[in-house]
């Protein structure tokens, strides 16, 4: 079973830190472009961003509050920008804390 499969199946209510785990997890499935915030979006791709954005908008409603993971959402930003998901990226870059990405860590340390 892929990391997406548990994401589609997983229970948000269960817990947050697993939620968290379940989209990084799914996350990983991405393309290396894509998560790196260049390229554009497979259909596979897209598909791992609307699970995610579900189930980010699934935990807001469990737990009137938003996942506690600003790092997710900062990574996510750039991903859905570089996707060209616009609400997914706004709604990541309202929940994030810090200003959104785009690029390895390494590739921003570089510039």
């Amino acid at each position: 079973m892929t990391s997406l499969d548990n994401l589609k199946k997983l229970d948000v209510t269960n817990s947050m830190k697993g939620t968290e785990q379940a989209i990084n997890d799914a996350m990983g499935e991405l393309s290396a472009e894509l998560k790196n915030g260049k390229g554009s979006a497979s259909q596979k791709d897209n598909e791992i961003l609307t699970v995610i954005n579900q189930k980010l908008k699934e935990v807001d409603d469990a737990f009137d509050r938003p996942l506690d993971s600003p790092e997710t959402f900062k990574k996510l930003c750039g991903i859905a920008k570089a996707a060209g998901q616009k609400d997914l990226e706004k709604y990541c870059t309202s929940r994030a804390t810090l200003p959104c990405s785009t690029g390895t860590a390494s590739q921003r340390q570089s510039t």
